[in-house]
């Protein structure tokens, strides 16, 4: 693997953050004269992320981003639990808290009700259990 876990986990964070505003990501570690590595998305049909090492000219190619969150054993929702407690902002829909709890979609819930849900669906998010 060309990347670190480290340099992986906040890659593919970076990813998910872009998906919300469908953009794409194109990012430099190092130098590209020396010892850089390339990380990029394209859209060519064939290989959507591209990882480059460019002092070996060594390359990784990915079908898309979930073979790549597979490629690095990344877990989506561990990367988006260190993305709320980190300060980043990732999408957190209020269908995916209704479905966790089972709660019911036609009741009209107001901050107050449903502000405790969002507080317990983070702390799952970041590895904490149900209770």
């Amino acid at each position: 693997m060309i990347l670190n876990k480290t340099q992986a986990h906040h890659v593919y964070a970076a990813m998910c953050v872009l998906n919300n505003v469908s953009a794409k990501i194109k990012v430099l570690f190092g130098n590209v004269a020396e010892d850089g590595i390339n990380v990029f998305e394209d859209s060519d049909g064939v290989n959507v992320v591209r990882v480059r090492r460019y002092d070996v000219v060594e390359s990784e190619n990915y079908a898309n981003q979930s073979d790549f969150e597979m490629a690095y054993e990344l877990d989506e929702a561990t990367t988006r639990a260190e993305m709320v407690i980190e300060g980043s902002h990732p999408t957190i829909t209020y269908t995916e808290i209704i479905e966790y709890f089972g709660l019911d979609e036609s009741f009209v819930y107001t901050p107050k009700t449903f502000t405790p849900y969002v507080e317990e669906f983070v702390k799952m998010l970041a590895g904490d259990q149900k209770s």
